[in-house]
């Protein structure tokens, strides 16, 4: 079977498929099946995500890399069948709450790994235990998982360094309207994972944005009072602390966020 025909078969069910799949479909050896999919691959019919991973690109977009296109085609293409969620910023991007949409493929696995890129784009393997992964977890499509709304904001005040700061945090909160999250979910996320200073990082950072909904929540299901600050990774003594989470801003909240006045 010629090597167009066999990529015609594979997409009328999947746009994803192994090397093995594609090499079982034709006659020759492991190196001729590796050279038809380089010329498929030059042609830019197909993506090479990861060894012996491969996507198909969509019909009226050949040229185009797929990664740039669906980051859940080819995190689909390499994790699915294996415990996995596209995460933190590059969750917070799958759902547009980045004002500057991320490059870097982001994903959460049992286990690190050693990958720097996946489809032509920057990857960072996340490791975190087996019990946690799919909690708060959605189907992103092609067999890939992503992080829902509510996970990724949690897991973005938990992890400020991996989403790229708080404002980062506080630009996704005013991106979202009302019935576009469940507060209630977000709380229930913290208490599964086990992280109740996120939850209060993430009630002072919503309080500064005017998320009253959110920081009420928050506010209601706090636990622990101890001082947290707002980025664990700023520099300096704080000049702020939000009194009723006890969390400890580097500046006044609106300064930090670059905001004029809280939005309502």
């Amino acid at each position: 079977m010629k090597s167009l025909d066999i990529i015609n078969k594979i997409a009328q069910r999947s746009q994803v498929f192994t090397f093995d799949e594609f090499a079982a479909s034709r006659k020759g050896s492991a190196t001729s099946a590796a050279n038809a999919l380089r010329v498929l691959a030059d042609m830019g019919i197909i993506d090479r995500v990861s060894r012996g991973a491969y996507v198909i690109r969509p019909i009226g977009r050949l040229g185009t890399n797929a990664a740039a296109e669906d980051i859940a085609l080819v995190v689909g293409a390499r994790f699915s069948g294996s415990l996995h969620r596209i995460a933190y910023a590059a969750a917070l991007s799958f759902h547009g709450l980045l004002t500057r949409p991320t490059n870097k493929i982001q994903v959460a696995t049992p286990r690190y790994v050693d990958m720097t890129e996946l489809g032509e784009r920057p990857f960072q393997s996340v490791a975190e235990s087996s019990t946690t992964i799919d909690t708060g977890a959605l189907d992103a499509g092609h067999g890939a998982r992503v992080s829902g709304v509510e996970r990724s904001l949690i897991d973005g005040a938990r992890r400020i360094d991996l989403v790229g700061g708080v404002s980062t945090i506080a630009d996704a909160l005013l991106r979202l309207g009302p019935g576009e999250y469940d507060p209630d979910v977000i709380v229930r996320c913290s208490s599964q994972l086990g992280i109740p200073g996120a939850l209060r990082r993430l009630g002072s950072i919503a309080r500064a944005v005017g998320q009253d909904t959110l920081a009420g929540i928050a506010f209601q299901a706090r636990r622990h009072r101890h001082l947290i600050p707002v980025d664990p990774h700023a520099l300096g003594e704080p000049i702020w602390v939000d009194p009723d989470f006890k969390v400890a801003w580097a500046q006044e909240p609106l300064d930090e966020l670059g905001l004029d006045r809280a939005p309502r």
